[in-house]
């Protein structure tokens, strides 16, 4: 029931406008946005973790899923992600 209402969420908020959203990040990061479509490379990494969602005959990548249903915790995956592919990989510095 639980992942039939994200999804359900999901296609109302899409259907009510199809333009792009950039989301505000939290103020640490200086009131940077976010936009979906510039964020291939996190985008990539969410969908190949999560898969994406069907419903009837309608499919959805995760990412779109997350970024349209909460984009605070887009914003914040998003952060973390980048955070990791910042670090060093061992033996570099």
């Amino acid at each position: 029931i639980d992942s039939t209402l994200v999804v359900a969420v999901f296609l109302i908020r899409s259907f009510e406008g199809r333009h792009t959203v950039a989301i505000e990040t939290p103020a640490e990061n200086n009131s940077a946005t976010i936009e979906y479509d510039n964020n291939e490379a996190f985008n990539n990494h969410w969908d190949e973790t999560f898969g994406e969602f069907q419903m009837g005959q309608y499919s959805y990548p995760a990412s779109e899923i997350l970024f349209n249903v909460d984009a605070q915790a887009y914003a914040a995956e998003h952060n973390a992600f980048m955070e990791v592919d910042d670090e060093p990989a061992e033996g570099e510095l």
